[in-house]
């Protein structure tokens, strides 16, 4: 309160000087609080009349509106196109999940790739082996020439030898 010591009783006057000082310090703080919310309340409106001067000159202006009119158009056209998209994918993925037929079709269509794949890894498979096969043969059959080139190399060399 007004800075006695509390141990001491209040004197009579000292009460209402101290409900004085609450009543001013309460009736400035509201003045201020009014002063503000006018000063504010000016700002606001000053604000408000430079906006409405700028969009009025904006409106004046048809090269900005009409580039941001295209921009709105464009950008309007693209969030259909993406929509689109998705509904036509989640169509898709409807029939593929729900359309028997179409599911059938392409159980079928996958078997008989993979069958197509087998087929054609078999064939190679026994193309590599006849080669492998051949290979083998041509080998043995070269393998028998030199010891045939051999033999008569030697048989000659010994006939030779006996000639002389």
């Amino acid at each position: 309160s007004s800075g006695i010591n509390a141990e001491w009783p209040l004197r009579p006057g000292e009460r209402s000087v101290d409900a004085y000082r609450e009543s001013y310090t309460a009736d400035t703080k509201g003045e201020k609080l009014a002063e503000r919310r006018r000063t504010l309340a000016e700002l606001l409106q000053h604000e408000n009349m430079l906006y409405q001067s700028e969009l009025r000159n904006s409106r004046l202006n048809p090269g900005i509106m009409g580039d941001m009119s295209d921009r709105v158009t464009y950008l309007r056209e693209q969030k259909e196109i993406q929509r689109k998209k998705i509904a036509e994918e989640k169509m898709k993925q409807h029939l593929r999940l729900n359309a028997p037929e179409l599911r059938n079709l392409n159980s079928n269509m996958l078997k008989q790739e993979v069958q197509q794949g087998w087929t054609t890894q078999r064939a190679q498979n026994s193309q590599r082996q006849e080669e492998k096969k051949q290979e083998k043969l041509e080998e043995i059959i070269e393998e028998e020439r030199a010891k045939i080139r051999y033999q008569l190399e030697r048989k000659e060399q010994e006939e030779e030898r006996r000639a002389d």
